[in-house]
């Protein structure tokens, strides 16, 4: 009887693309966080400035 390597490789090439996929998904998550943890730093400056232009930022800690 002899064994055949053909299934190993397909077996390597799946994991290799799969391993390939999260990296992927990793990296566009990452991207994600960091573009929305800009936009709510900017939405937190805008709110600050438009409560202090009211008279009202003096008083108020925004939280986010």
């Amino acid at each position: 009887m002899s064994v055949s390597s053909i299934g190993y490789g397909s077996i390597a090439m799946s994991m290799a693309s799969q391993a390939s996929a999260l990296k992927t998904i990793q990296t566009q998550s990452e991207a994600s966080v960091a573009i929305l943890d800009e936009a709510m730093e900017f939405q937190k400056e805008m709110a600050t400035t438009l409560l202090e232009c009211m008279g009202v930022g003096q008083n108020v800690d925004i939280v986010v």
